[in-house]
């Protein structure tokens, strides 16, 4: 089972981010990579969280998303990297820095 959580609401978004250890998939409902979902169950440390830019465009966090597949990762709730692009490898560097 994914450990992705699918945030649907401004203040859920808000709620999540209070965790240590966040990373977001910005992205689209039709776009939510495999990849990601695999490595949620790989990071048991980290909370994986999708956001369908279109559904939850409101957000200050979307407004300022480009392109898709993008990826933020938050500590503290401080944001420590971004990146944008389909990058398995970065990604996995990414959260290694988390640990």
């Amino acid at each position: 089972m994914s450990k992705v959580i699918h945030v649907n609401s401004n203040e859920e978004l808000g709620r999540q981010l209070k965790d240590a250890r966040v990373v977001i998939d910005f992205s689209a409902e039709w776009l939510i990579s495999p990849v990601f979902e695999k490595l949620s169950k790989e990071y048991p440390t980290v909370k994986f969280i999708h956001v369908d830019i279109d559904k939850l465009n409101t957000h200050p966090l979307v407004k300022t998303i480009r392109s898709v597949p993008h990826f933020e990762f938050f500590v503290n709730e401080s944001k420590v990297a971004e990146f944008s692009g389909a990058n398995e490898n970065l990604l996995r560097t990414k959260l290694d820095e988390l640990k």
